[in-house]
C-alpha cells in the first residue's frame, strides 16, 4: 500500500464516500498482476489503481457493489479461462482470489499515512475475513493501532513485500506501508531530465543534483522532491542514501562521473547505474578500486546503464534505464 492509495482512502472517508479495497491475495497460472496488487473501488464504479484491467477487473468491480450493499468483506475468485481471455484478446488462463473489504475505519490509514509523512515505514496486519482485526506496527515492532497479534506474525513486521500467511487455520494479510523509493539522479542534463520526467509516474521520490544553476532548478524539474544545485561532493555528503535508493549517474563529464561513482560505491543502495561505454566504465571501475576504495556496492553497479534496446535519444535512454530499474525493483 502506497501513499497515494492512503491519501485517497482518507479523502473518501472525509467525503463520506463508500469504498471497497480490493487486494489480490492468491494467484495461479497466467495473470496480469500478482499478490498484493490493490485497487480502490467507489460506489459509482470509478477506481484508483488497478489489479490488471480487462474482464477480470470488471468482474471484481461488479462484485464490489454487492460488498457495499452487504457491508461485509468477502473473497471473490476470478477465473481467467480461455473463453473470457478470448473475448478480451488476452493470453491468460489463470486464477485470482481478490479480497474485497468495505472500509469502515479511517484511523489505521491515518496512522499509516502519518508515519509515511515522517518518512517512517509500518506494516498493517489483518486477518482475512475479519477486517476489524487490523493492527499496525512500526518498523521497531511497536504496536500503533489495534490488538497485539500472534508472536510469529511479528517476524514479518519489516517485510518489503505483501504476503498472505496461513497461521492456525487463519489467513493473515501482511501489507508493508513504506515511503516511496528514492531515485537520485546525478546530472541534470538531457538524459537526467528525461529520467526524472518518466520516474514520477513510477512512484519514485526524485532528487536531482547538478552544479549548474541553469540546469538544476525547480522550473526544469517541477515535480522533483529535491533539486540540489551544488558541487557533487557537497551534495552527495548531504544526501540521504540508503538501501531504498536507486542512483543514476549521468553527469556531463568523466571527472564528475568518477567523483560520483567513488562516493556511491561506498554506500549501500538498491541500484547504481552509470552512463558510458563498457570500456570507459571498466577503466574507471578499475582505477577506483586500485585507489583502495572499499566498494561495498560494486555488485549493484549497472554500467553501461540501461537495458539494451538500441536507445539513442535522451527519452529512449531514459526508458531503457527505468526498465532496468523496474527489473531490479520487481526482483528484490
Amino acid at each position: 500500500m502506497n501513499k497515494y492509495l492512503l491519501q485517497n482512502i482518507i479523502e473518501a472517508f472525509q467525503d463520506e464516500k463508500k469504498i471497497v479495497l480490493a487486494t489480490i491475495i492468491k494467484v495461479a497460472g497466467s495473470v496480469p498482476r500478482h499478490e498484493g496488487a490493490q485497487m480502490l473501488i467507489f460506489e459509482d464504479l470509478s477506481v484508483i489503481g488497478t489489479i490488471g484491467g480487462g474482464c477480470g477487473e470488471a468482474s471484481v468491480k461488479m462484485e464490489a457493489l454487492n460488498v457495499i450493499d452487504t457491508n461485509e468483506a468477502k473473497t471473490h475468485r476470478v477465473l481467467l479461462n480461455n473463453d473470457i481471455a478470448a473475448k478480451e484478446g488476452m493470453v491468460c488462463g489463470g486464477m485470482m482470489d481478490v479480497y474485497l473489504e468495505p472500509l469502515k475505519n479511517i484511523i489505521p490509514y491515518q496512522k499509516a499515512l502519518s508515519l509515511l509523512q515522517n518518512n517512517q515505514s509500518s506494516v498493517m496486519l489483518e486477518r482475512i475475513g475479519s477486517p476489524n482485526l487490523k493492527s499496525i506496527y512500526n518498523s521497531s515492532g511497536e504496536l500503533l493501532f489495534g490488538l497485539p497479534v500472534q508472536e510469529c506474525l511479528k517476524d514479518y513486521i519489516n517485510s518489503k513485500k505483501p504476503l498472505v500467511l496461513l497461521l492456525n487455520n487463519e489467513n493473515w494479510l501482511v501489507q508493508p506501508i513504506q515511503p516511496d523509493e528514492k531515485l537520485l539522479i546525478l546530472g541534470a542534463g538531457h538524459v537526467g531530465k528525461a529520467v526524472a520526467d518518466y520516474a514520477y509516474a513510477l512512484d519514485f521520490a526524485v532528487s536531482v543534483v547538478d552544479d549548474r544553476s541553469t540546469f538544476a532548478n525547480k522550473q526544469r524539474f517541477p515535480l522533483a522532491k529535491n533539486v540540489i544545485c551544488a558541487d557533487f561532493v557537497s551534495a552527495l555528503a548531504e544526501s540521504e542514501i540508503d538501501d531504498n535508493t536507486y542512483v543514476v549517474i549521468v553527469t556531463r563529464g568523466h571527472s564528475y562521473d568518477e567523483i560520483c561513482l567513488k562516493y556511491i560505491l561506498t554506500r549501500e543502495t538498491k541500484y547504481v547505474g552509470m552512463i558510458g561505454s563498457k570500456r570507459r566504465v571498466e577503466l574507471l571501475r578499475k582505477k577506483i578500486l586500485a585507489e583502495g576504495i572499499v566498494a561495498i556496492n560494486e555488485a549493484k553497479l549497472h554500467a553501461p546503464i540501461g537495458l539494451k534496446i538500441g536507445a539513442e535519444t535522451p527519452e529512449e535512454i531514459a526508458i531503457s534505464v527505468l526498465a532496468e530499474i523496474i527489473s531490479v525493483r520487481r526482483s528484490s
